[in-house]
């Protein structure tokens, strides 16, 4: 109960004396300044064809504080005793992430209590380890190890500090060796970590017994060599207590690494030089330059005017990356041909409204029929009638005035038939019957032949009277048939244009009125114009870090990172590899971005990490990863309008549901653009 209580007392007293130290550290910009020290450097070849240098430099005064507020102004530098010009020294607050590694003393020397608070040694080394962790920035990676005549690796680099703590830190327990090698112990933690990226690595070592001549062997001269290795440097930081410490030993390796020695006489002070050291890492300045040096080796000086402080390191210089020109922006260009209207087929030119032009040419089958040299570029009229049946090549070029050109095609399919003759009936010719000739006989022949024809005709008149009759009473007992209006006249045939595009598959129909040679539209066409989608991410991995698996991009920006202190993003990720504003996603014209924030872990779609502020355009089905554990995969679907869905599958294409239907004089008029 004692030792918790301790623990306890000892984190809130460096929580409050950090943030004490926080509060003051801007204010000792006016205090004399006593030593400048280079704790990391680097080269780096720049794609633009230059070297640029990068130092993180402390500053502190007398009292070993950091000093703030200076400026480029206050430092001059030389690379191989070469002054450098002032105006190409830039500098800059230290924000680089870290690899911070802690080696605590574990031998049975660390078992002992201290004399004033009776807490055992490794407790309370274990309790100012704890809270240097957590003043640690998000992007800081964290390893753990422990050591007596052996070195242990407890934790490997994680950006999960609640992890190194838990699975390091607390851990740890006294070992049977009396003994603690350190400077051992150093040699084998700089090889591990020899394959790290050249980000600034420090090391930071509590300690509390001495070596004897039962360590390996290794001297602080091998530990300074192995950790000023230009491209592979480790800083080293020493926190001692107790008076059977080589001290000497101790000041040259913090010294010479460009890092820094504090010891006290008792373990109860571990907190404060803890404290301490956390102040410097949070309190330096980055010093860039291209470096003027040719490959190789370089000796570089940085030196503070006002107090005269300086220090050295050695660099290595890479060679520069050979300069490639930088091409001219492209841009893109849409087609689309519209419906006639009267003769007049309009093709209209969809133009990015950031491209400053110079030109657009219309081109007819290959053939150039007209140039706009003079705004507005985006429209040509072509004169229907001057078309032929069957299929025609449109094009558009449009030139910027930087002479970068974009072009667009499109297939056009006109058939128009012939005007159908109307079909005039013969007129009917008159019958001549020629007269019979007079019968040959007597007049009663004559009357008896009279005679059979009346009977006859009064026996068919009979007949007709009563299938009068009977069809008046058939009729007379069933219901009055409706009237049936007459048929409206055959409405002519008129010719139909089909517009066909082949990026999108809407067809449109237009009719033409043979007798007027007048084309009018059967239906009007709805203006054509790109698809809304509906857009989101599918949780592909990291689903114990997030709320749900599917989100949806329903906002113009969208933002992605881990809520913490005020922070809020719109995809909340409770990763502590993720930084609080990691990345965003944009909606832009239809089509969606992704950009990274500057975060600490990284953003990265289908595998390729982007820069700091990169944006990238999302496709369909595009793998995004947040940090190393999180990923998302992109998707975007058609939305439906009416009784016509349209897909902006990326071609510029329409269709509409209109059908031509079977009939033989229908004139098919279609186009397809390509790019």
């Amino acid at each position: 109960m004692i030792m918790v209580r301790s623990s306890r007392f000892v984190l809130a007293l460096f929580s409050l004396t950090c943030a004490a130290a926080f509060l003051w550290a801007p204010a000792q910009a006016q205090s004399t300044i006593a030593k400048v020290i280079i704790t990391h450097i680097e080269a780096k070849a720049e794609e633009t064809g230059e070297v640029l240098v990068s130092a993180i430099v402390s500053v502190l005064d007398e009292a070993g504080q950091p000093v703030a507020g200076l400026t480029a102004a206050d430092f001059t530098l030389s690379e191989n005793n070469l002054p450098l010009a002032e105006q190409l020294l830039t500098l800059s607050a230290a924000t680089d992430p870290l690899h911070v590694i802690l080696l605590i003393d574990s031998s049975s020397r660390m078992a002992q209590p201290d004399n004033s608070t009776g807490v055992r040694a490794l407790d309370t080394a274990k309790d100012a380890a704890t809270a240097f962790v957590e003043a640690l920035k998000d992007g800081d990676q964290v390893a753990v190890y422990d050591f007596d005549s052996q070195v242990r690796h407890q934790q490997e680099f994680t950006y999960d500090h609640n992890l190194a703590i838990d699975q390091g830190i607390h851990r740890l327990e006294v070992g049977q060796a009396e003994t603690a090698c350190l400077l051992d112990a150093l040699l084998q933690i700089m090889d591990a970590s020899a394959s790290l990226p050249p980000d600034p690595r420090v090391i930071v070592a509590l300690t509390g017994s001495p070596g004897d001549e039962t360590c390996p062997g290794a001297t602080v001269d091998d530990v300074l060599e192995a950790a000023t290795t230009p491209g592979n440097s480790s800083t080293i930081f020493v926190a001692g207590f107790g008076n059977d410490l080589n001290q000497e030993e101790l000041t040259r390796l913090g010294d010479g690494s460009g890092g820094r020695t504090l010891l006290a006489p008792n373990s109860a002070n571990l907190t404060d030089l803890l404290r301490t050291i956390t102040i410097q890492l949070n309190h330096q300045y980055k010093l860039s330059y291209p470096s003027q040096a040719p490959p190789g080796l370089a000796r570089i000086i940085i030196f503070e005017k006002s107090s005269e402080q300086s220090d050295r390191r050695q660099v290595l210089i890479p060679a520069p990356i050979e300069s490639t020109p930088t091409p001219l922006p492209q841009f893109t260009i849409d087609l689309t041909i519209e419906p006639p209207v009267g003769n007049t087929l309009l093709v209209k030119v969809d133009i990015p409204p950031e491209v400053d032009l110079a030109s657009t040419e219309l081109y007819l089958n290959n053939k150039l029929v007209e140039k706009i040299v003079a705004a507005p570029f985006d429209q040509f009229e072509v004169n229907i009638n001057e078309l032929s049946s069957g299929k025609h090549s449109v094009r558009v070029e449009a030139v910027d005035k930087k002479g970068v050109t974009a072009s667009k095609e499109a297939q056009l399919t006109l058939t128009i038939p012939p005007t159908p003759v109307p079909t005039i009936p013969p007129t009917p010719q008159p019958v001549v019957i020629p007269d019979a000739p007079p019968a040959a006989g007597s007049g009663l022949n004559i009357s008896r032949l009279a005679l059979v024809l009346i009977i006859v005709g009064l026996v068919l008149l009979l007949i007709l009277i009563g299938l009068v009759g009977y069809l008046l009473f058939f009729y007379a007992k069933r219901p009055l048939a409706q009237r049936v209006p007459p048929a409206p006249p055959p409405t002519p045939v008129s010719p139909m244009i089909t517009v066909d595009d082949e990026t999108t598959g809407y067809p449109a129909q237009t009719r033409v009125d043979p007798d007027e040679t007048m084309i009018d539209t059967v239906e009007p066409l709805k203006k054509v114009s790109r698809a809304p989608r509906q857009a989101g991410l599918a949780v592909l991995a990291g689903h114990q870090a997030l709320a749900q698996t599917r989100f949806d991009l329903d906002k113009a920006e969208v933002k992605i990172g881990r809520n913490h202190k005020g922070v809020v993003n719109d995809i909340a990720i409770e990763d502590r590899e993720v930084s609080r504003s990691h990345a965003r996603i944009i909606r832009r014209n239809g089509q969606y971005f992704i950009q990274d924030l500057g975060s600490a872990t990284g953003t990265s779609v289908n595998g390729v990490r982007l820069n700091a502020s990169q944006e990238i355009l999302l496709k369909n089905g595009a793998e995004i990863a947040i940090g190393p554990k999180v990923k998302f995969q992109f998707f975007s679907a058609p939305v439906a309008l009416g009784n016509v869905t349209l897909d902006d599958s990326g071609d510029d294409e329409f269709r509409t549901v209109e059908d031509g239907g079977d009939d033989p004089h229908a004139t098919l008029f279609d186009y397809d653009p390509r790019t």
